[in-house]
């Protein structure tokens, strides 16, 4: 396993589940199916939606990205068409705040570390496709938890 460090977060690429956590992740993947499909696809986009209602409510600067993180590593964790759906959200996210930021309120904008938060939380959502993520996800995305954040908002 490599263990190439990200010099922004301290955080081990890819991310190994915290030892002796007892928790096992299979190898195996469900048979996908257009029904499957559609599941992941609904899952992923209210999760989402769950994860954004929860940012807001938590109104607490620089926490956005450990929300990017769980939403996308919640939605990686569902499949290939939840990992999919995550890139779309993402991305589509990310280009029109690009666009925002730059023609409508010409500001700087952190796009970039929004997009490492985002494609980290995918990486390690694929990478613990069985892990149940309310066990694990002070571990997954600590990272990107901003200091003094309140557990009762992880």
């Amino acid at each position: 396993m490599p263990t190439n460090r990200n010099p922004k977060h301290n955080l081990l690429y890819p991310v190994p589940l915290p030892p002796g956590s007892g928790l096992a992740v299979p190898v195996s993947f469900p048979t996908l199916t257009p029904d499957r499909g559609l599941y992941e696809a609904a899952v992923a986009t209210a999760s989402f939606l769950n994860n954004f209602r929860r940012m807001r409510r938590a109104n607490w600067v620089d926490a956005d990205k450990y929300y990017h993180c769980k939403a996308n590593a919640r939605s990686a964790q569902l499949g290939p068409h939840g990992r999919a759906v995550a890139k779309i959200i993402s991305e589509g996210r990310e280009i029109s705040d690009r666009f925002k930021y730059k023609y409508i309120r010409k500001e700087k904008n952190d796009a970039e570390l929004d997009q490492e938060a985002n494609h980290f939380g995918r990486q390690a959502g694929s990478l613990y496709p069985r892990a149940d993520l309310s066990a694990v996800r002070g571990e997954l995305c600590a990272g990107f938890r901003p200091p003094n954040f309140p557990k009762r908002l992880w």
